[in-house]
């Protein structure tokens, strides 16, 4: 069996990634009891989903969009954690752009609600 060239691995793996985020069963009445509160970033900045470069994950933080932009770029390009890191940081991105303040949401869940950081409070 022939292993995939890097960019169709990093197709596969948004592919697996974005399956299994619209696979995940919606939250119950119970467990959207929370609501966003946000808080502004500093001027030129908004909310953004990032890679995290030395571990698996993702994480929100306010940064400049060409600097988001480039740290999934580069995301993209790098080893097989660091390209799964970028999708689905860029995944979770465009999954909070239909986000408002009045959506309901899960205690403890952060999201980037129209730039700002969101938290979901009680």
């Amino acid at each position: 069996m022939t292993r995939p060239s890097p960019s169709r691995q990093a197709l596969l793996s948004g592919a697996v990634l974005a399956a299994a985020v619209a696979l995940a069963p919606p939250a119950s009445a119970a467990e959207n009891a929370g609501h966003w509160h946000t808080q502004p970033c500093d001027q030129g900045q908004a909310a953004f989903w990032e890679p995290l470069n030395h571990t698996p994950g993702i994480f929100l933080q306010c940064d400049r969009p060409e600097d988001a932009a480039s740290a999934v770029t580069t995301g993209m390009l790098s080893t097989q954690f660091q390209r799964a890191n970028a999708i689905a940081a860029q995944l979770q991105q465009d999954h909070d752009l239909a986000l408002r303040t009045e959506v309901p949401c899960r205690v403890g869940d952060l999201a980037s609600v129209q730039g700002r950081f969101g938290q979901c409070v009680r």
